[in-house]
Protein backbone atom coordinates (compact mmCIF):
# COMPACT_ATOMS: atom_id res chain seq x y z
CA UNK A 1 0.00 0.00 0.00
CA UNK A 2 3.04 2.19 0.76
CA UNK A 3 4.66 1.41 -2.33
CA UNK A 4 1.40 1.90 -4.01
CA UNK A 5 0.48 5.28 -2.54
CA UNK A 6 4.69 6.51 -3.35
CA UNK A 7 4.19 5.73 -7.16
CA UNK A 8 0.69 7.24 -7.27
CA UNK A 9 1.90 10.48 -5.71
CA UNK A 10 4.66 10.60 -7.99
CA UNK A 11 3.08 9.95 -11.07
CA UNK A 12 1.33 12.59 -10.18
CA UNK A 13 3.64 14.99 -9.36
CA UNK A 14 5.37 14.27 -12.71
CA UNK A 15 2.71 15.20 -14.83
CA UNK A 16 1.69 17.81 -12.68
CA UNK A 17 4.92 19.26 -13.53
CA UNK A 18 4.55 18.62 -17.09
CA UNK A 19 1.38 19.80 -17.39
CA UNK A 20 2.68 23.36 -15.08
CA UNK A 21 6.37 23.53 -16.90
CA UNK A 22 4.91 25.64 -20.14
CA UNK A 23 2.91 27.91 -18.38
CA UNK A 24 5.62 28.28 -16.08
CA UNK A 25 7.75 28.95 -19.32
CA UNK A 26 5.26 30.98 -20.76
CA UNK A 27 5.05 33.30 -17.46
CA UNK A 28 8.90 33.86 -17.28
CA UNK A 29 9.04 35.10 -21.20
CA UNK A 30 6.48 37.36 -21.01
CA UNK A 31 7.32 38.82 -18.00
CA UNK A 32 10.77 40.01 -19.67
CA UNK A 33 8.80 41.89 -22.28
CA UNK A 34 9.71 45.32 -23.37
CA UNK A 35 6.12 47.09 -22.77
CA UNK A 36 6.81 49.65 -25.07
CA UNK A 37 8.18 47.15 -27.90
CA UNK A 38 6.77 43.29 -26.49
CA UNK A 39 8.50 40.21 -28.65
CA UNK A 40 5.71 38.11 -29.22
CA UNK A 41 7.65 35.98 -32.13
CA UNK A 42 9.40 33.86 -28.97
CA UNK A 43 5.86 32.62 -27.83
CA UNK A 44 4.52 31.71 -31.34
CA UNK A 45 3.45 28.14 -31.37
CA UNK A 46 6.03 26.66 -33.22
CA UNK A 47 8.48 27.96 -30.46
CA UNK A 48 6.38 26.47 -27.84
CA UNK A 49 7.99 23.13 -25.81
CA UNK A 50 7.12 20.14 -27.12
CA UNK A 51 4.81 19.35 -23.88
CA UNK A 52 2.87 22.45 -24.60
CA UNK A 53 -1.35 21.24 -24.46
CA UNK A 54 -3.52 22.69 -26.30
CA UNK A 55 -4.40 25.74 -23.63
CA UNK A 56 -0.85 26.78 -23.19
CA UNK A 57 -1.04 27.34 -26.90
CA UNK A 58 -4.06 29.18 -27.33
CA UNK A 59 -3.01 31.19 -24.11
CA UNK A 60 0.02 31.99 -26.26
CA UNK A 61 -1.78 32.70 -29.39
CA UNK A 62 -3.84 35.66 -27.15
CA UNK A 63 -0.66 36.88 -25.74
CA UNK A 64 0.75 37.45 -29.21
CA UNK A 65 -2.72 39.36 -30.58
CA UNK A 66 -2.04 41.45 -26.83
CA UNK A 67 1.41 42.61 -27.80
CA UNK A 68 0.36 43.40 -31.44
CA UNK A 69 -2.46 45.45 -30.42
CA UNK A 70 -0.38 46.93 -27.58
CA UNK A 71 2.05 48.23 -30.16
CA UNK A 72 0.37 49.14 -32.54
CA UNK A 73 -1.19 51.20 -29.89
CA UNK A 74 1.96 52.92 -28.98
CA UNK A 75 3.28 53.19 -32.75
CA UNK A 76 -0.13 55.07 -33.56
CA UNK A 77 0.05 57.27 -30.00
CA UNK A 78 4.19 58.37 -31.13
CA UNK A 79 3.00 58.80 -34.76
CA UNK A 80 0.06 61.05 -33.76
CA UNK A 81 2.45 63.23 -31.29
CA UNK A 82 5.00 63.39 -34.01
CA UNK A 83 2.41 64.47 -36.71
CA UNK A 84 0.62 66.61 -34.71
CA UNK A 85 4.10 68.56 -33.03
CA UNK A 86 5.48 68.78 -37.03
CA UNK A 87 1.99 70.26 -38.37
CA UNK A 88 1.57 72.63 -35.53
CA UNK A 89 5.52 74.17 -36.21
CA UNK A 90 3.95 75.64 -39.62
CA UNK A 91 1.53 78.18 -38.52
CA UNK A 92 3.77 79.22 -35.58
CA UNK A 93 6.22 80.31 -38.12
CA UNK A 94 3.66 81.95 -39.82
CA UNK A 95 3.08 84.02 -36.80
CA UNK A 96 6.88 84.32 -36.03
CA UNK A 97 7.46 86.04 -39.11
CA UNK A 98 4.11 88.17 -39.33
CA UNK A 99 4.99 89.37 -35.99
CA UNK A 100 8.72 90.35 -36.85
CA UNK A 101 7.68 92.33 -39.78
CA UNK A 102 5.33 94.52 -37.66
CA UNK A 103 7.52 95.09 -35.15
CA UNK A 104 10.18 96.64 -37.40
CA UNK A 105 7.38 98.97 -39.29
CA UNK A 106 8.49 102.20 -37.90
CA UNK A 107 4.77 103.21 -37.61
CA UNK A 108 3.54 100.56 -35.20
CA UNK A 109 1.93 102.06 -32.60
CA UNK A 110 3.89 101.44 -28.83
CA UNK A 111 0.47 99.64 -27.80
CA UNK A 112 0.96 97.27 -30.83
CA UNK A 113 4.58 96.26 -30.07
CA UNK A 114 3.69 95.32 -26.20
CA UNK A 115 1.12 93.19 -27.75
CA UNK A 116 3.17 91.63 -30.77
CA UNK A 117 5.82 91.16 -28.06
CA UNK A 118 3.39 89.31 -26.44
CA UNK A 119 2.45 86.94 -28.99
CA UNK A 120 6.06 86.29 -30.30
CA UNK A 121 6.21 85.14 -25.96
CA UNK A 122 3.47 82.85 -26.21
CA UNK A 123 4.62 81.54 -29.99
CA UNK A 124 8.09 80.71 -28.14
CA UNK A 125 6.13 78.62 -25.64
CA UNK A 126 4.30 76.74 -28.09
CA UNK A 127 7.46 75.86 -29.69
CA UNK A 128 9.13 74.44 -25.99
CA UNK A 129 6.16 72.71 -25.55
CA UNK A 130 5.81 71.24 -28.92
CA UNK A 131 9.49 70.17 -28.32
CA UNK A 132 8.74 68.66 -25.29
CA UNK A 133 5.97 66.60 -27.03
CA UNK A 134 8.64 65.57 -29.36
CA UNK A 135 10.37 64.19 -26.80
CA UNK A 136 7.76 61.88 -25.17
CA UNK A 137 6.84 60.51 -28.48
CA UNK A 138 10.71 59.45 -29.14
CA UNK A 139 12.36 56.05 -27.59
CA UNK A 140 13.69 56.26 -24.51
CA UNK A 141 17.03 55.34 -26.24
CA UNK A 142 17.30 57.98 -28.28
CA UNK A 143 18.88 60.70 -26.27
CA UNK A 144 17.55 64.59 -26.56
CA UNK A 145 19.32 67.39 -28.05
CA UNK A 146 20.87 68.29 -24.62
CA UNK A 147 23.76 70.96 -23.31
CA UNK A 148 24.89 72.23 -19.95
CA UNK A 149 22.75 75.30 -19.01
CA UNK A 150 22.37 77.46 -16.07
CA UNK A 151 18.92 76.78 -13.75
CA UNK A 152 18.97 79.98 -12.43
CA UNK A 153 18.87 81.86 -15.81
CA UNK A 154 15.32 79.54 -17.07
CA UNK A 155 13.61 80.36 -13.98
CA UNK A 156 14.18 83.79 -14.13
CA UNK A 157 12.55 83.36 -17.30
CA UNK A 158 9.68 82.10 -16.20
CA UNK A 159 9.11 83.91 -13.13
CA UNK A 160 8.96 86.86 -15.61
CA UNK A 161 6.34 85.75 -18.11
CA UNK A 162 4.38 84.88 -15.10
CA UNK A 163 3.99 88.16 -13.32
CA UNK A 164 1.82 89.83 -16.08
CA UNK A 165 -1.04 86.99 -14.69
CA UNK A 166 -0.80 87.88 -11.63
CA UNK A 167 -1.40 91.77 -12.50
CA UNK A 168 -4.26 93.38 -10.85
CA UNK A 169 -4.44 90.71 -8.20
CA UNK A 170 -3.41 90.23 -4.23
CA UNK A 171 -0.68 87.60 -4.83
CA UNK A 172 3.19 88.31 -4.50
CA UNK A 173 6.32 85.93 -6.74
CA UNK A 174 9.15 85.89 -5.49
CA UNK A 175 12.55 83.94 -6.59
CA UNK A 176 14.99 82.77 -3.90
CA UNK A 177 18.11 81.72 -5.17
CA UNK A 178 19.80 79.44 -2.07
CA UNK A 179 22.22 78.01 -5.04
CA UNK A 180 20.57 77.19 -8.28
CA UNK A 181 22.87 74.39 -10.15
CA UNK A 182 23.99 74.03 -13.85
CA UNK A 183 22.12 70.54 -15.58
CA UNK A 184 22.93 68.92 -18.39
CA UNK A 185 19.77 68.43 -20.44
CA UNK A 186 17.34 70.51 -22.82
CA UNK A 187 16.63 73.92 -20.82
CA UNK A 188 13.41 74.37 -22.81
CA UNK A 189 12.45 70.93 -21.15
CA UNK A 190 12.60 72.22 -17.40
CA UNK A 191 11.42 75.34 -18.78
CA UNK A 192 7.92 74.10 -19.89
CA UNK A 193 7.89 71.87 -16.39
CA UNK A 194 8.75 75.08 -14.67
CA UNK A 195 5.88 77.56 -16.19
CA UNK A 196 3.54 74.05 -16.11
CA UNK A 197 4.00 74.63 -12.14
CA UNK A 198 3.97 78.39 -11.80
CA UNK A 199 0.84 78.62 -14.12
CA UNK A 200 -0.83 75.90 -11.75
CA UNK A 201 0.64 77.81 -8.63
CA UNK A 202 -1.10 80.86 -10.22
CA UNK A 203 -4.25 79.63 -11.05
CA UNK A 204 -4.55 78.01 -7.68
CA UNK A 205 -3.90 81.10 -5.39
CA UNK A 206 -6.15 84.30 -5.25
CA UNK A 207 -4.33 85.96 -2.47
CA UNK A 208 -1.03 85.41 -0.89
CA UNK A 209 2.37 84.40 -2.40
CA UNK A 210 4.12 81.99 -4.81
CA UNK A 211 7.57 81.51 -4.04
CA UNK A 212 10.38 79.51 -6.24
CA UNK A 213 13.29 78.17 -3.91
CA UNK A 214 16.34 77.28 -5.93
CA UNK A 215 18.64 74.81 -3.91
CA UNK A 216 21.20 73.16 -5.36
CA UNK A 217 19.48 69.65 -5.68
CA UNK A 218 15.72 71.07 -5.87
CA UNK A 219 13.05 73.28 -7.38
CA UNK A 220 10.60 74.05 -5.13
CA UNK A 221 7.18 76.48 -6.31
CA UNK A 222 4.99 77.08 -3.21
CA UNK A 223 1.90 78.43 -3.13
CA UNK A 224 -0.62 79.78 -0.49
CA UNK A 225 -3.56 78.51 -2.94
CA UNK A 226 -6.55 76.59 -2.26
CA UNK A 227 -4.70 73.53 -0.90
CA UNK A 228 -5.78 70.04 -1.79
CA UNK A 229 -7.32 66.75 0.32
CA UNK A 230 -5.74 63.27 0.34
CA UNK A 231 -7.65 62.18 -2.62
CA UNK A 232 -6.73 65.35 -4.74
CA UNK A 233 -3.60 64.60 -3.84
CA UNK A 234 -3.71 61.10 -4.79
CA UNK A 235 -5.06 61.84 -8.54
CA UNK A 236 -3.24 64.96 -8.74
CA UNK A 237 -1.04 63.60 -12.07
CA UNK A 238 -3.98 61.82 -13.49
CA UNK A 239 -4.50 63.21 -17.21
CA UNK A 240 -7.77 65.83 -17.17
CA UNK A 241 -8.35 65.82 -13.24
CA UNK A 242 -9.01 68.64 -11.90
CA UNK A 243 -9.16 69.94 -8.05
CA UNK A 244 -11.90 72.36 -8.74
CA UNK A 245 -14.25 72.26 -11.31
CA UNK A 246 -15.75 75.41 -10.44
CA UNK A 247 -12.85 77.19 -12.26
CA UNK A 248 -13.36 77.07 -15.63
CA UNK A 249 -10.26 77.12 -17.35
CA UNK A 250 -7.35 74.55 -17.01
CA UNK A 251 -7.85 71.50 -18.78
CA UNK A 252 -5.72 69.06 -16.05
CA UNK A 253 -2.96 68.56 -18.06
CA UNK A 254 -0.19 70.61 -16.74
CA UNK A 255 0.77 68.73 -13.49
CA UNK A 256 0.65 64.95 -15.93
CA UNK A 257 2.87 66.33 -18.80
CA UNK A 258 5.24 67.61 -16.06
CA UNK A 259 5.75 63.93 -14.06
CA UNK A 260 5.75 62.35 -17.52
CA UNK A 261 8.97 64.93 -18.53
CA UNK A 262 10.41 64.76 -15.37
CA UNK A 263 10.50 60.59 -15.76
CA UNK A 264 11.55 60.88 -19.17
CA UNK A 265 14.84 63.49 -17.99
CA UNK A 266 15.27 61.70 -14.73
CA UNK A 267 13.92 65.29 -12.70
CA UNK A 268 11.67 63.76 -10.33
CA UNK A 269 8.60 65.67 -9.58
CA UNK A 270 6.59 65.83 -6.18
CA UNK A 271 3.51 67.20 -4.77
CA UNK A 272 2.49 68.04 -1.21
CA UNK A 273 0.12 70.14 0.71
CA UNK A 274 0.64 71.51 4.19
Amino acid sequence: SLLATYLVSWWTYRTSKRLVAPVSWLANVVSQWDPRDPDASVIKPHNLPAEAGSEVRRLSQALVGLADRVADFVQRERDFTRDASHELRTPLTVIRVATDMMMTAADTPPTTLRSLARVQRAGRDMEEVIDAFLILAREMDIAPQSREFEVLDVIQDQVARIRPLLVDRPVAIELIDNGAPRLFGPPHVLAVMVANLLSNAAHFTDHGSIEVRLSPDSIEVRDSGIGMDADALARAFDPFYRADIAREDGRGMGLPITRRLGERMGWPVSLQSL
